[in-house]
């Protein structure tokens, strides 16, 4: 056997924060390199995507440029610098040390001749198993990951919709203000059904695609819906900039009744992802790839109301959840919330809900 693979051309990255992780996969061994920038710290940085209290990844890799630091959660730390091979064990938090990114290549290999079962703790269990025998080797992934916590965009979107028609309705013809209010309330919506979707198409798809060559169809259908909703989400936003504009009951209208189109496409793009897609992303992507494509949505929002946003999803939660999200979210946005952002949530939304 001879072969390669660039890192340059990764089959994957996954991005975090200030790092990123660059992956390739070859029989029997997978590599991958973290370029972290000065200033990045797991705790800060990658937390919010692992959801975990510290990294419970095991790392077995040596650095190629920078330094970095690690202190495990029973105190003990050491400081890696270029050169130094290290393994370190689940339980640690780590951060760049020093105004010079950090370049480090980790790698994880099968054990020729032995059937093995890694297991690391997280808040869901992640299996891999690697299994060699003389005549062949087969190499699967295997995990429990969350993927429930996609429910919660999309009841966020199904309660929009459900409820659009008896709020358009509601603001009397040649309200220019009211128009205002709730045009907006609809624009930030959009905005985050793009970001979303977006989301998917650049964290989920791809992978799922590379790991499930026997869901080609389903990923395919996944794909052209996505496109048929863009399209239709398009048509929408028309519609809303020209009732915006003319402030009349007719363009509520129309602004509603291409809601409608793209609220049924949605629903029934969400049933299915729902039963098809999340089982298999909850047995094909680990806790950190899912976990990835919040943050990628929320960076890529082009809304001007990021509040409303975060509004609307902490009414879809229980208070566990809220807990738990709060203890992962960076402290910038818990302040921003607990300082200005829930106030301008509760102002803006009693306003376009007393329209209804």
């Amino acid at each position: 056997m001879l072969e390669n693979k660039s890192l340059g051309a990764a089959d994957s990255v996954i991005r975090f924060g200030r790092g990123r992780v660059e992956v390739v996969e070859l029989p029997g061994v997978v590599f991958s390199r973290a370029i972290l920038e000065p200033g990045w710290r797991w705790s800060l940085d990658a937390r919010p995507v692992a959801g975990t209290v510290s990294c419970q990844s095991a790392h077995q890799g040596y650095v190629v440029a920078g330094r970095f630091h690690v202190r495990m959660d029973d105190g003990s730390e050491r400081e890696f610098g270029p050169g130094d091979a290290h393994v370190v064990s689940p339980g640690h938090d780590a951060w760049v040390v020093g105004n010079e990114r950090a370049v480090i290549v980790d790698f994880t290999l099968s054990m020729e001749g032995s059937e093995t079962t890694v297991t690391r703790q997280g808040p869901q269990q992640n299996t891999v198993q690697a299994t060699t025998t003389e005549d062949e080797m087969t190499e699967t992934a295997t995990y429990q990951t969350e993927t429930s916590d996609m429910l919660i965009p999309h009841n966020l979107f199904r309660s929009v919709f459900r409820t659009a028609d008896q709020l358009i309705a509601g603001v009397p013809d040649g309200d220019a203000a009211k128009v205002d209010a709730v045009s907006s309330y609809f624009d930030n919506i959009l905005r985050f059904l793009d970001a979303h979707h977006g989301g998917e198409d650049v964290c989920v798809w791809p992978l799922l695609s590379a790991r499930c060559p026997q869901a080609a169809e389903l990923l395919e259908r996944m794909e052209r819906e996505h496109e048929t909703i863009h399209r239709l989400r398009g048509s929408a936003g028309d519609a809303l900039s020209a009732w915006n504009i003319s402030a009349d009951a007719a363009g509520g209208r129309r602004f509603g009744e291409a809601l409608r189109r793209l609220g049924s496409e949605v629903d029934t793009h969400f049933a299915e992802e729902e039963a098809e897609i999340l089982p298999l992303a909850s047995r094909t992507l680990s806790p950190e790839e899912w976990g990835a494509m919040p943050g990628h949505a929320m960076a890529s929002f082009t809304g001007d109301k990021i509040w409303l946003v975060l509004g609307l999803i902490f009414e879809q939660m229980n208070d566990e959840q809220l807990s738990f999200t709060f203890s992962l979210l960076p402290p910038p946005v818990v302040e921003m919330w607990n300082t200005s952002g829930r106030a301008a949530f509760n102002e803006f939304i009693g306003r376009v809900r007393q329209a209804a």
